[in-house]
């Protein structure tokens, strides 16, 4: 069963439960695991007994919602701190948000400092649930956390993909191991997926490349490993692939 993970007051404000059934739908198997991600940002007390009945009706909303559309719904019940958030991704398969660029530019900074990096699954920002993406582009350099990344992507969105068009960025390696990782990857999705190109850059131009593809897509997914600490560091990049219409997949 694929457990999809969703901070319910970190969305943006037209988001609701039936986008996830929908983007989800072709998941037989699948649950969502609810939290409120402030209980692990600030575990403090209410502000006062209004906040918490408004935090509590929104709660019965969402479950109410869930049993509507016979969705399997649960919040999850550990919400001590962050770290209790960290242990408990590692047994989900996606921590989805969807944002918007006022909502991220907004409430990006609560987040601490490496926050999102230290997910122990892999985590999925996108400004549209109702919209597919267009295109996928790969950022593949010699850290395998790409590796992993491609691995969940394709059990969440594989059969839906392989009609759409890749474009695969790798990193330039002398290392011979590197190379062979590279040559056996870009022959598997070229023969899983039916429109794959590469597009070959050195390391210090990896980032400007995906700045420039970004600039020119239209709902792209950019599917990365650690190298995407460079986008969730930098507001400017991710408010332009919010702006896109675009999508960051991403596994450290």
């Amino acid at each position: 069963m694929k457990n999809i993970l969703i901070p319910v007051d970190w969305q943006s404000q037209d988001a609701h439960l039936a986008d996830y059934a929908k983007a989800f739908e072709h998941i037989d198997n699948k649950k969502f695991s609810a939290f409120f991600l402030e209980d692990f940002l600030k575990h403090t007390e209410r502000e006062n007994a209004a906040a918490e009945a408004d935090r509590l009706d929104f709660r019965f909303e969402i479950e109410k919602e869930a049993r509507a559309l016979d969705v399997d719904l649960q919040f999850l019940a550990n919400t001590q701190n962050q770290i209790a958030l960290q242990f408990q991704t590692r047994f989900a398969d996606l921590l989805t948000i969807q944002v918007n660029e006022n909502s991220w530019r907004e409430r990006a900074h609560e987040l601490p400092a490496g926050f999102l990096e230290n997910m122990g699954c892999p985590v999925m920002i996108t400004a549209q649930f109702t919209r597919s993406f267009n295109e996928i582009i790969v950022s593949f350099d010699p850290d395998y956390s790409a590796l992993t990344a491609l691995k969940s992507f394709l059990s969440l969105y594989g059969k839906m993909s392989r009609e759409k068009s890749m474009t695969v960025i790798t990193v330039i390696s002398h290392d011979e191991s590197n190379i062979v990782t590279e040559k056996c990857l870009i022959e598997f999705l070229q023969k899983y997926f039916s429109n794959v190109g590469t597009l070959p850059v050195h390391q210090r131009s990896l980032v400007p490349t995906l700045d420039s593809l970004v600039s020119m897509a239209d709902a792209p997914l950019l599917l990365m490993g650690k190298s995407a600490t460079h986008f969730l560091s930098n507001s400017d990049r991710m408010e332009g692939l919010i702006r896109r219409k675009g999508s960051l997949f991403y596994s450290v």
